[in-house]
């Protein structure tokens, strides 16, 4: 436990991952993606049109990029669960090792490298606020579109993001399937940031000391679970600073570290 003296960029959501790699191919984010940035002279931030619209960059306004774009699965971006599980459609089943997803829409793409569709996007004025529509595919198949849009709306506020992401379902399966947790949205940051704090106390807003999650046994999932009382997890490095994430309307996280700090 240690006294609250983190330094942290907010972020509105309930899932919080941090992952280390990097890859050959055309990711996310690159240096050659159709981008567009939101700068209000404190943060900057970048969301990837390619790959609808999905925040792939944030940072102070002249510091590193937080963001992990290993795959088109990690980033800031609202990912969403339901029924059947499994889940096909245009005769495509999904690999062995995603069939516990179910209906998986993402808004980044799907696990064979294809962007989401955006549909609208505006700047506002200042150049601090950017709402965004897209259809999300299908993580677990290939190039297959979900029956759903996104809505975003993303507003700059000193070193936060207010984050308002909205599910429109338009599917045609009407079957009532049992709910799920979701991703609102899911957080991926590099590898230096690789301690996870959060509050789960019993005396939240009373500026009780905070905790970290620790690691798990090698060869182990590296993801935990647990009530965040005050609704809020970090990613930080060893200087404390690093990413955090605030949803007032979730005390459910999960979240973790894979790789080696760095």
């Amino acid at each position: 436990m240690k006294p609250r003296s983190l330094t942290i960029l907010l972020l509105l959501s309930a899932l919080l991952c941090g992952v280390l790699g990097a890859q050959d191919k055309p990711r996310p984010g690159s240096a050659d993606a159709r981008m567009i940035w939101l700068e209000n002279g404190v943060v900057k931030l970048g969301c990837d049109l390619d790959f609808g619209g999905a925040i792939t960059w944030f940072s102070l306004k002249n510091g590193p990029n937080v963001i992990n774009n290993f795959d088109a699965g990690r980033q800031v971006q609202m990912s969403f669960y339901g029924g059947p599980v499994p889940y096909s459609a245009q005769g495509q089943e999904p690999a062995p090792h995603w069939k516990h997803l179910g209906w998986n829409p993402i808004q980044c793409g799907d696990d064979f490298r294809h962007g989401s569709r955006v549909t609208a996007q505006e700047l506002g004025p200042d150049g601090d606020r950017l709402r965004l529509r897209c259809v999300p595919l299908q993580w677990p198949l290939n190039r297959v579109e979900a029956e759903c849009e996104f809505a975003l709306d993303i507003a700059l506020h000193g070193a936060t993001a207010n984050v308002h992401c909205r599910l429109e379902n338009h599917r045609s399966d009407r079957t009532p399937y049992p709910g799920r947790h979701q991703e609102l949205p899911a957080v991926y940051a590099n590898g230096r940031f690789h301690r996870v704090a959060t509050y789960q106390g019993d005396a939240p807003f009373t500026g009780a000391p905070v905790s970290f999650v620790t690691g798990k046994p090698p060869g182990s999932a590296p993801w935990h679970l647990w009530t965040a009382t005050e609704g809020w997890a970090a990613l930080v490095g060893n200087d404390d600073w690093g990413i955090g994430v605030w949803n007032p309307d979730a005390a459910l996280f999960t979240g973790g570290f894979a790789g080696a700090p760095g």
